[in-house]
């Protein structure tokens, strides 16, 4: 005995099926191949943006670090304006955050067994955080007015 290959589709359980018609098969057929061609040239051009993201994101470092060392803020080219922003923002608030002042508030059992859980609020998301630099590259493309004023 040979095996039974398995079906290339499932039919639903809810539906009274009736059979496509062979014009209605080869169309499907058609349909089908030029969906997946579709997927597969997506899929290839998500990964050579990928790839290109990548290497703007090594280039913007060394044009970012070049623009700070020599203080320039702005680069105007015919393809419009570079910008770079350098600001001190604070450390976000992570789970560790979180979790780490928690423990240190457990320690002291009695302020939350007093209800005092506004001063654990306020302890976790109004406390001192570190300040970290955060640096940003972004082009600014010149709108062109497509109308006519006569």
């Amino acid at each position: 005995m040979s095996e039974q290959e398995p079906p290339l589709y499932e039919l639903s359980k809810d539906i009274d099926t009736v059979k496509p018609s062979e014009e209605d098969t080869e169309n499907f057929k058609q349909q089908v191949s030029e969906w997946i061609k579709l997927d597969d040239q997506t899929r290839k051009l998500v990964c050579a943006i990928k790839e290109r993201r990548t290497h703007q994101r090594v280039l913007s470092k060394k044009i970012q670090e070049f623009m700070i060392k020599f203080g320039y803020d702005n680069l105007k080219t015919t393809q419009g304006i570079i910008k770079s922003n350098v600001r001190n923002v604070k450390q976000p608030i992570t789970v560790n955050t979180i979790r780490s002042k928690l423990e240190e508030m457990l320690g002291d059992e009695e302020k939350i067994k007093g209800g005092d859980y506004k001063t654990l609020v306020t302890s976790i998301f109004e406390a001192e955080r570190p300040t970290v630099v955060k640096q940003t590259l972004t082009r600014r493309i010149p709108k062109v007015s497509m109308s006519l004023d006569i």
